[in-house]
């Protein structure tokens, strides 16, 4: 017997060599053919062939039999007819010879199918009770079945027991893989799609490592050069972060709301103060904390009244002087941060969100069990950011050829892997010169004109960027949260709300 992968060949006493394929479906296996698929015999023991196919057309160019059976050595009983060949054989014999190999692929198929049972569901319906490790392009969207988290009976509106659950997994000491293998574990139960390339067209010699933790690598060997006196302020430094990645006794039900705003954004901010107030109908336990990066008296006075919020100043002496440039950004991942060094979860919105007055309760679990949560972004990384960062990062432009991640609102769960990677390296850009902001950065803002590389700069959201798509490229929507359900943006909308509460009061 001659075999090879997708071929099955009889060779009889003669040396005629045959080539077997199915009629129709191999689960009625009943027959072999076409004409020429075997090489009867003449009574002189010479090997013959259809008349209407040679030797080498039956081997070269008739199709193969890919059909799971295999039926070599079988007892072939056929009668030649001209250039019809009919053929009949007798499977008893192979399937009692056969029959335990059968049992054994059916329980193993059985098995496959009851321990990973095909997933529907989408990926809104997390839980923290699964994998409780830790971590792990034109664009094409594919639309994801929704689902009403609050028509899944598994799922605990009051979420306190499975918040326990995530207290007691080690965030804060398990190794690399752990957390490699965590995000492998989420990106696969929820079906996510991949996210596609912002220019299908452009090719790029360069290749972002393949595993989580090699990417994890290059992040820490970023060149950042930010002393490390603001890193301890921070608690950013290797004690700090040690510290601040222990298991909480009583972890966060939902984040602390954190916003900033200076004179010019002051109204804008009324309208998402409005949206926060009837949020608290909801959840009256929530909390904010409003830093004041350049109101004025009048101002300052007029919010600590009416908003039920606290109200802080950016210390802008603790940090380098191009950190007080509110057009800079620093001042946003450093407002962040050290708001994470108080609370285990945090809440960032620009004073252009709007929330709608739902239910926080599956940002909240999701986040605690993905780490962070950002919004989908529109436009490439590699577009919106000035050729400064990446060549200071030591990355190249075309690998990030994917969408943004947009820093207007972002979740963030205080555990070792957001504060090494994520949260440390985006302060510290924003902290180094030449890194987040540089000379003449301010030419950048407006993104005018033609798509093109570096076409305009985006600052904190431009590195945050660079840093998610870094750690996850094309699986990045295992961090990506759909917000249309809790909020929209309106951005420029003076409201004066302080001004209606004046009239009831």
């Amino acid at each position: 017997m001659e075999e090879d992968r997708d071929v099955y060949y009889k060779v009889d006493e003669n040396g005629c060599i045959g080539q077997l394929r199915t009629l129709g479906s191999c689960s009625g296996l009943t027959a072999l053919g076409p004409p020429g698929y075997l090489y009867p015999v003449n009574t002189d023991g010479q090997c013959r062939s259809s008349p209407s196919i040679s030797h080498t057309q039956v081997s070269t160019s008739l199709p193969h039999w890919t059909c799971p059976y295999h039926i070599r050595n079988r007892r072939l009983k056929f009668d030649y007819g001209g250039d019809r060949i009919n053929m009949r054989f007798r499977l008893s014999r192979y399937f009692k010879r056969h029959t335990l190999l059968l049992l054994s692929c059916v329980t193993l198929i059985l098995f496959f199918l009851i321990e990973f049972p095909p997933r529907f569901q989408n990926e809104k319906t997390d839980d923290v009770i699964g994998s409780m490790g830790l971590y792990s392009s034109t664009i094409v969207e594919v639309k994801e079945t929704e689902i009403n988290i609050y028509e899944d009976p598994n799922f605990v509106p009051d979420f306190t027991e499975n918040l326990d659950l995530v207290k007691l997994s080690a965030w804060g000491y398990e190794p690399k893989e752990t957390w490699h293998q965590h995000y492998q574990d989420l990106f696969r139960k929820y079906n996510m799609n991949w996210t596609s390339k912002s220019y299908p067209e452009m090719k790029c010699d360069e290749h972002f490592k393949e595993s989580l933790v090699e990417n994890m690598d290059v992040i820490s060997n970023y060149p950042l050069n930010v002393p490390e006196k603001y890193l301890q302020e921070l608690f950013l430094d290797e004690r700090g972060i040690a510290e601040l990645s222990k298991p909480v006794p009583n972890p966060m039900k939902y984040p602390v709301f954190v916003t900033a705003a200076s004179s010019n954004h002051y109204r804008e901010s009324q309208g998402m103060i409005k949206s926060y107030h009837q949020l608290l109908e909801i959840h009256p336990d929530l909390k904010m904390i409003y830093f004041d990066i350049g109101l004025t008296d009048t101002q300052r006075t007029e919010l600590s009244k009416y908003c039920k919020c606290e109200v802080r100043t950016y210390e802008v002496g603790k940090y380098p002087p191009h950190a007080a440039d509110k057009r800079g950004f620093a001042w946003k991942p450093v407002l962040i941060q050290t708001v994470l060094k108080e609370y285990d979860l945090v809440m960032w919105m620009d004073a252009s969100v709007i929330y709608e007055g739902t239910s926080l309760d599956e940002v909240s679990l999701r986040t605690r069990q993905r780490g962070i949560q950002a919004m989908h972004g529109a436009s490439a990384v590699c577009e919106r950011t000035a050729k400064n960062s990446f060549d200071f990062l030591k990355e190249k432009p075309c690998l990030f050829n994917l969408p943004e991640v947009e820093a207007t609102w972002i979740v963030i769960s205080r555990n070792r892997f957001t504060l090494e990677y994520i949260m440390k390296p985006w302060v510290s850009c924003g902290l180094s010169y030449n890194c987040m902001a540089f000379k003449g950065s301010d030419f950048y803002l407006g993104c005018l004109g033609s798509r093109k590389f570096h076409r305009c700069h985006r600052f904190d959201q431009s590195i945050l960027g660079i840093i998610v798509n870094r750690l996850f490229q094309e699986k990045r929507r295992v961090v990506e949260f759909d917000v249309a359900p809790i909020l929209h943006i309106q951005r420029n909308a003076h409201t004066n709300y302080f001004e209606q509460l004046k009239k009831h009061s």
